[in-house]
């Protein structure tokens, strides 16, 4: 529906662009009254050629609007109705802008003349077969939707919707679209299968499936872990093909750390032997470097724990396989020790932060397997937010 109102900044810019009267020979009668308004309301002394400019571009917009309604109308097509509340809709809000400015007389005293037409009959008759037309298409398509058609739920739900344009609660509408909006939810089931030679921890499932799916609920996809009494269209099986944790690693090295560093300062000497002098009489000094050196023992200790899969997706009525999407991730643990002897100074940062007696302990194959079913269930998330389905 076309509106009678703009932003400031639009009228401005048709203002310093056009006139009233250009808009109305070049058949922008809506631009014209809304220019039309902006340049009397407010003003004591109305110039003649803004309430005349009002006057031709009000009668020929509602003349034009009328003749389209009748038109839609001579069509009998019961879709047309929205479109005619549009067209009778905005001659009432186009009415009651002017009728502020009533009784409308120029500083020459030109009175503007104004036939305005009664739509609040046709606006309801408008409104209620708009409505039933909605209503109607929106229950013709639910019956699709409840028997396994989502799209027609979906349409049907933006038809119920779309009454409330008209009417509140058009004939239990509203729980008519709640209803619309069941059936055209796809639900996802989210299970795992172990297909890998490995042995599986109980664990490592639950903590899989703990994702909050909550967060990757959208309008029309609900996506379930566990038992549900909904009924499931979809099911995504994270198939885990390969499970493995490689041996524990330990690196002993040895290695030398050399720097070049300020070690205290000396008095600049002649070649005499004496302590030189600055023009103020003072005794010039300049700092010494020298270099140290740091042996340097580290440890390093590494154990890494790796899962590889994929999310296959299958109709749950028909067990096609329609999408299948791969899925790995990496546990890592790495830590560093390092110990030293000579000078600290020649440590370069990153030992400095290494320095203790040992690394951590080795995690256990468990703990590893564990911190791995954390990373996958961000990666299964991820994938299940992308995927289309």
């Amino acid at each position: 529906m076309k509106k009678l109102t703009y932003l400031f900044a639009a009228f401005l810019f048709l203002a310093s662009c056009t006139s009233v009267n250009k808009l109305v020979e070049k058949g922008d009668y809506h631009g014209a009254i809304l220019l039309a308004i902006k340049k009397l309301e407010g003003k004591k002394n109305k110039k003649t050629k803004h309430v005349q400019g009002l006057e031709e571009a009000f009668a020929k917009m509602n003349a034009k609007d009328l003749r389209v309604a009748k038109h839609l109308l001579n069509q009998n097509r019961s879709s047309n109705w929205d479109d005619i509340f549009d067209i009778y809709s905005a001659i009432d809000e186009r009415q009651e802008s002017i009728e502020p400015l009533l009784p409308l007389v120029s500083k020459d005293g030109y009175r503007a003349k104004f036939t305005f037409i009664n739509v609040s009959g046709l606006l309801n008759e408008a409104a209620e077969k708009a409505a039933a037309y909605e209503y109607n298409k929106a229950n013709e398509l639910l019956e699709l939707g409840k028997a396994g058609d989502k799209d027609a739920a979906r349409r049907a739900h933006t038809h119920f919707v779309k009454t409330k344009r008209y009417f509140n609660d058009y004939k239990s509408a509203r729980s008519l679209a709640k209803e619309a909006l069941y059936f055209g939810k796809t639900r996802v089931l989210v299970t795992v299968k172990n297909k890998s030679n490995a042995i599986m921890p109980k664990a490592f499932e639950r903590e899989v499936l703990d994702i909050h799916v909550r967060d990757l609920n959208t309008k029309w996809t609900e996506y379930y872990v566990g038992k549900t009494t909904h009924p499931i269209d979809v099911r995504a099986v994270l198939r885990i093909e390969f499970m493995d944790v490689s041996p524990e690693r330990e690196v002993v090295s040895h290695f030398e750390n050399e720097k070049r560093v300020k070690d205290g300062w000396e008095y600049v000497l002649d070649v005499n032997g004496n302590v030189k002098k600055d023009s103020l009489g003072n005794d010039i000094k300049r700092d010494v470097y020298r270099n140290v050196y740091a042996q340097i023992t580290e440890i390093h200790r590494t154990k890494e724990a790796f899962v590889r899969g994929k999310v296959v997706y299958f109709d749950n009525y028909t067990g096609e396989r329609f999408k299948s999407q791969p899925v790995n991730v990496t546990a890592v643990f790495d830590d560093f020790a390092c110990q030293f002897r000579g000078d600290k100074r020649a440590l370069q940062d990153k030992y400095r932060k290494r320095l203790k007696k040992y690394p951590a302990p080795f995690p256990s194959d468990f703990q590893l397997t564990m911190d791995a079913a954390e990373n996958l269930k961000e990666a299964l998330k991820t994938e299940i937010d992308r995927a289309i389905i």
